[in-house]
Parts: C-alpha cells; sequence; structure tokens
C-alpha cells in the first residue's frame, strides 16, 4: 500500500512539473510571437518609409542606398535585407524602377524634352546610366521608346501614311 502512494505521489509530482513546463512554454511561445509581430511590424514600417522615401525623392541624383539609410537612421544593411525581404527586389533596383518609370511618363507628356534632359530630371546624372537602367527595365533604349511613342501617336491621330 505504502508503494502505491508513493507511486501515485511522484506521478502527481510529475504531472505538476510537466504542467508547469507547459505553461512555461506557451508563455515563451506567446512571447516569441509578439517579438516576431512587431519585428515584422517595424520591418513594415521600415518598408514603408523606403518606399515613400524613393517616390518623393528619386529626382535626388544623391539618392541611393546609404542615403535613404542615413535619412531614416538605419544600417544600409539592415535597410536592403529588410527591403528585399519584403518586395523581392533591392532598394537600389527599386529606385531605379521609379526614376525609369518616371522617366516614360514624362517621354510621354513632353516630347519636346531632350532625353539627357529626362535623364536629370528622374535623378541621373550619367546619360550612359541613365539609358542601361532604361534598357533594362524597360526593354528597349529611351529613344526608340519615343519613337514607338511617336508612332502610336501618329496612328491614333489618323497621320498614319500608308
Amino acid at each position: 500500500v505504502y508503494l502505491g502512494f508513493l507511486t501515485h505521489y511522484y506521478f502527481a509530482v510529475y504531472l505538476f512539473f510537466l504542467a508547469a513546463a507547459m505553461e512555461l512554454y506557451l508563455l515563451l511561445e506567446r512571447e516569441r510571437e509578439k517579438t516576431s509581430d512587431s519585428s515584422a511590424k517595424s520591418e513594415g514600417h521600415l518598408l514603408e518609409q523606403v518606399i515613400q522615401l524613393v517616390q518623393s525623392s528619386y529626382f535626388d541624383p544623391d539618392l541611393n542606398v546609404s542615403a535613404i539609410a542615413q535619412r531614416l537612421g538605419r544600417n544600409p544593411d539592415v535597410v536592403s535585407r529588410a527591403f528585399r525581404q519584403g518586395m523581392q527586389i533591392g532598394p537600389l533596383e527599386y529606385l531605379h524602377s521609379v526614376r525609369i518609370h518616371a522617366a516614360t511618363r514624362l517621354l510621354k507628356e513632353n516630347p519636346d524634352l531632350t532625353i539627357r534632359r529626362v535623364a536629370e530630371l528622374c535623378g541621373y546624372i550619367n546619360i550612359d546610366s541613365f539609358n542601361r537602367a532604361f534598357k533594362r527595365i524597360i526593354g528597349t533604349t529611351a529613344g526608340k521608346y519615343r519613337e514607338k511613342l511617336s508612332e502610336m501617336e501618329s496612328k491614333k491621330n489618323g497621320n498614319d501614311e500608308r
């Protein structure tokens, strides 16, 4: 009878410690989720800040990943890593994409602007850098893009000579 009592006693102690361990595990798991949620929110906020900064300052020729990080008070590696995780592209590629899409709008809306001037207005100092980025993102040169726009405008206005 005494041995049966000890067995039950040890089993009860075992269950008590098991329940305490499970409670501790659940508490730690909830804390980890809070931390990962706040870190995800922080990364999401950083992503929004980078996007907003790029969209409002793409025309600044000094804007690059280091300048973005400095303006946000962050480390450039942290900015790059968080942006790449959230957007699946790097912040510099995103900056080029925003600049080039702004250039396509300028080419459409202002056919009298030179390509060099369009490049400058979009934050490019070097026309060669602009041309490489334009071709990589749009698939053709800015000059050919402008020619296509002109052809399409002529056809739209019925000035197509055949």
